[in-house]
């Protein structure tokens, strides 16, 4: 009889701890994250990406975290209505990239990961939901974008006279490579609030942590899945704040954060080239075909998501 009650006393001791990592941190329909998934994931972004592991840098982080989460979250829910999964050897592929990355064989990433206090469920997770976006834009969106012969022909016209109709059309045949990390918000009053974020995420980014490594911790948008990569664009295709910046940045330069209708945007140079403009000047059309679709796909990532969350109950907590 002893031995049970003491048995007893040391599990009512124990259930308000388990109570409170098992606290509820937002329901998105009827999957849940709890304050201890959150934990977790704000201590593998800490690690990441450098900053110091106190409370004002779990502050920071932990808003743009669960926004994160819960876009897995929808895209693990879009994933099974579309029958999409992610094999375990990709996900067995994806960290060993990540132990290459660290100079370790594959079996002594774990470890490593405990050394830092890392749970490696969390990194597992996190690498799911990527391939798992990734396969959900080149599976279900992107065959659905199509380029029609006649809007090649259009955009081709009204590039022309764009070109034609500016004193610097030297600014019109230059295309620049870039890469991006957007944190998303519903307007610029929201896109405000992340800014001592985002201006943090570039502080460590220019102190030397990988610019993909920051990509997969804080971005939202589709390019994630191709570590925040847009590629070669046209500047006088990008808005006007975004050809400003683009204009002010040298060779592997990463902006400041820039304040859009959509959220802030954080702009990396890889590189840039122009060809001198011809009296009459006729885009390419395979050239311009690529760039549309590319605009397309955008345009259609970021409001399947913006669906996603509408048609989704979510409920943050605290």
């Amino acid at each position: 009889m002893k031995k049970i009650i003491v048995t007893l006393y040391f599990l009512i001791i124990a259930l308000p701890a388990l109570a409170i990592e098992h606290k509820v941190a937002a329901v998105v329909n009827d999957e849940i994250i709890t304050d201890l998934d959150l934990k977790k994931r704000v201590a593998l972004i800490i690690k990441s990406s450098g900053m110091e592991n106190n409370k004002q840098s779990v502050e920071l982080v932990k808003g743009q975290a669960l926004q994160v989460m819960i876009d897995e979250k929808l895209i693990d829910i879009e994933a099974k209505k579309l029958g999409i999964e992610v094999e375990e050897e990709e996900v067995a592929n994806a960290l060993k990239g990540i132990a290459d990355n660290n100079g370790l064989k594959p079996e002594d990433l774990e470890n490593f990961l405990n050394q830092g206090g890392l749970d490696k469920a969390t990194l597992v997770e996190q690498i799911k939901h990527q391939l798992l976006w990734n396969k959900v834009i080149r599976l279900s969106l992107q065959p659905k974008i199509t380029v029609s012969s006649q809007e090649v022909e259009e955009n081709t016209k009204s590039i022309k006279q764009a070109i034609l109709n500016t004193k610097d059309s030297a600014d019109h045949s230059e295309q620049v490579k870039l890469s991006e990390i957007v944190m998303y918000a519903k307007d610029k009053t929201q896109a405000k609030s992340k800014l001592a974020l985002a201006r943090e995420v570039v502080k460590r980014i220019r102190n030397g942590v990988d610019f993909t490594k920051m990509v997969k911790q804080f971005s939202q948008a589709g390019s994630v899945s191709n570590n925040g990569e847009l590629g070669w664009v046209y500047v006088f295709q990008l808005m006007p704040d975004l050809q400003k910046t683009i204009k002010s940045l040298s060779i592997a330069d990463v902006s400041d954060p820039i304040i859009m209708d959509d959220g802030v945007h954080i702009l990396k140079l890889s590189d840039r080239k122009s060809n001198k403009p011809k009296s009459d000047i006729e885009p390419d059309a395979a050239q311009i075909k690529e760039i549309l679709l590319g605009k397309k796909l955008e345009i259609l990532v970021r409001s399947n998501l913006m669906q996603m969350r509408h048609n989704a109950y979510i409920s943050i907590k605290g």
